[in-house]
């Protein structure tokens, strides 16, 4: 049997979801010019957490906090 998902579990993954769906929407309406700088910007910003989660103790306990 496989694991279950909580309520709460469930819609963080819905809303993370419903986030990346938004993406595609800003660059039919900004255009990918003007996007992106952002997205770029994110991925990079993303990536460095990612990284420093493992060696960061307080940015561990961040992360864990929302996303445990």
């Amino acid at each position: 049997m496989p694991d279950e998902i909580s309520l709460q579990g469930e819609i963080q993954r819905k809303i993370i979801h419903i986030g990346s769906g938004i993406i595609p929407l800003l660059v039919i309406f900004y255009g990918k010019d003007s996007i992106l700088p952002y997205l770029f910007t994110f991925t990079i910003l993303f990536i460095i957490i990612h990284f420093l989660k493992i060696k960061v103790n307080w940015i561990q306990n961040i992360y864990k906090f929302f996303f445990n």
